[in-house]
């Protein structure tokens, strides 16, 4: 928590944005909860949003290795940018 909390104190001191994206694998998912990660109002997770969409983990992967596809990429890109868009 205090590394997060010294990055986010940086970003307010330079009037600058910060956001944490917590990957979507189910490890990366617990350990960000177990650290109380979900406190932060700037921690995107990601999990919730790809369950949604793919049915299980093995569906925004690659068959053949762990990386993801391009279904999963566009959504990501997708996701990122309504959630990180400039305002106008």
């Amino acid at each position: 928590h205090q590394l997060l909390k010294q990055w986010m104190k940086i970003a307010q001191q330079e009037q600058a944005q910060f956001h944490l994206v917590i990957l979507p694998d189910l490890d990366s998912h617990q350990l960000a909860l177990e650290l109380g990660l979900d406190q932060y109002p700037d921690v995107l997770f990601l999990r919730p949003a790809f369950l949604e969409v793919f049915e299980q983990e093995d569906d925004w992967t690659f068959q053949n290795d762990y990386h993801w596809n391009e279904e999963a990429n566009r959504f990501l890109a997708s996701l990122l940018w309504d959630k990180f868009k400039p305002s106008k």
